[in-house]
């Protein structure tokens, strides 16, 4: 890869952003300071060891640490130069579209191509207001996917979170297109296993998160109005060693499989000093069948928690309590006799039997009550799966289960 420095500007956004596309995208580096013929005559050297210097240190924690560094003018004189060749007109650029009879890569004749080459090809027997622009490949090495799963790693430049249902700008293949995302992670007892790269299990089951788990989002709070974290926001170092996303394409895609992955927000100001990559990951399953939501994403096991809040009525004794305002007066609390629940100040209860005809219910605290200012509890969380509807998912809560089940 090249990285074309302009010499009197230095590093600027879109030439950071290139760098953080070329350490994911590839393994060698040159650094190019451009523009050199615009520096004072008597200062040009001093300048240039200057950048190089800066360009440098900015290199020193990337892997391109110790890449060449050169300097060069590419254009002297610049744009308006004599000798600049004039652009060609509509006309003109028809014109030479007719004359192509092999194959052209900027204008240029070529004998042949590799792969990611933008190329003319002149076809015989082939009607050209057919097709305008397509991709050259061998049978079924590509693939033309609504949706993907794919595996996801933020770029640390980026500052904003990567949320549910957040749209992002996604170039896959050849292609950018805008895609909605949904994250979910391993469960939390599967955080520290070894994240497998070229491949996605259906057969096992994922955590849904509100939004990418890193280590720099804040603790949710544990206070007695907030006795849960919000789903997607990691307790203190804690994260999953590999997570994922569902991107849905606002149009088919065609890439090949296990491709590269970036995500951007190209809607961002350009002139900001941000960086708009935010994200990126291999595609792992394509989803082909148009019909996907019906077809195969019942098979993707996506599961959240989710938690029921009450409030202690009242304290009993030192081993028991009275709740209230988890459940309606018509539920049948003898469903939910057995479950746990956990107070504010930290005890573990069990749910022992309904009180009254208003919904209340008695707690055991086997462990007893430490805090006689208990104000309020929560069930243990149950899981509610995503069942997909249309091409949304929405959370279908199974209920709460029988004691034992």
């Amino acid at each position: 890869m090249m990285l074309v420095i302009d010499v009197t500007k230095g590093m600027q956004t879109q030439s950071a952003e290139c760098l953080v596309i070329g350490q994911i995208a590839c393994q060698k580096l040159i650094v190019v300071l451009n523009k050199t013929d615009l520096l004072a005559e008597g200062k040009k050297q001093a300048a240039i060891e200057k950048m190089t210097k800066k360009m440098q240190k900015t290199l020193e924690n990337t892997k391109f640490r110790g890449a060449p560094i050169i300097s060069v003018a590419a254009k002297p004189g610049g744009p308006e130069a004599p000798e600049t060749e004039a652009p060609q007109g509509i006309s003109e650029l028809i014109e030479v579209v007719k004359k192509v009879k092999s194959m052209q890569m900027f204008h240029m004749p070529v004998t042949s191509a590799m792969q990611g080459d933008r190329l003319g090809i002149c076809v015989t027997q082939f009607d050209p207001k057919l097709l305008e622009r397509g991709l050259v490949c061998a049978p079924e090495s590509l693939h033309t996917v609504h949706a993907a799963i794919i595996s996801v790693e933020k770029i640390p430049y980026f500052r904003g979170p990567l949320q549910t249902k957040a749209k992002f700008h996604i170039t896959l293949g050849h292609e950018t297109v805008m895609g909605r995302l949904m994250f979910f992670s391993p469960a939390p007892d599967n955080f520290d296993h070894e994240p497998v790269l070229n491949t996605f299990d259906f057969s096992r089951e994922y955590l849904f998160q509100e939004q990418y788990l890193c280590k720099d989002l804040e603790p949710g709070s544990t206070g007695s109005d907030q006795a849960t974290e919000k789903a997607g926001q990691a307790t203190e170092g804690l994260c999953p060693r590999q997570q994922w996303a569902l991107v849905e394409f606002e149009k088919p895609v065609t890439c090949p499989r296990l491709c590269l992955v970036i995500g951007f927000r190209l809607n961002a100001d350009i002139h900001a000093n941000m960086c708009r990559l935010a994200f990126h990951g291999i595609l792992l399953h394509g989803l082909e069948d148009k019909n996907y939501t019906e077809s195969l994403l019942p098979k993707l096991r996506v599961y959240k928690l989710k938690h029921k809040h009450g409030f202690v009525e009242r304290v009993i004794d030192d081993y028991s309590v009275i709740g209230r305002s988890l459940f309606k007066k018509e539920t049948n609390i003898q469903l939910f006799v057995g479950l746990k629940v956990h107070l504010s100040t930290g005890e573990l209860g069990i749910i022992d039997s309904s009180f009254g005809q208003s919904g209340k219910f008695k707690i055991n605290i086997p462990g007893k009550i430490e805090c006689c200012s208990v104000e309020s509890l929560v069930l243990a969380p149950d899981r509610a799966w995503f069942k997909p509807q249309s091409t949304t998912y929405q959370i279908d809560n199974l209920g709460w289960p029988r004691p034992g089940v």
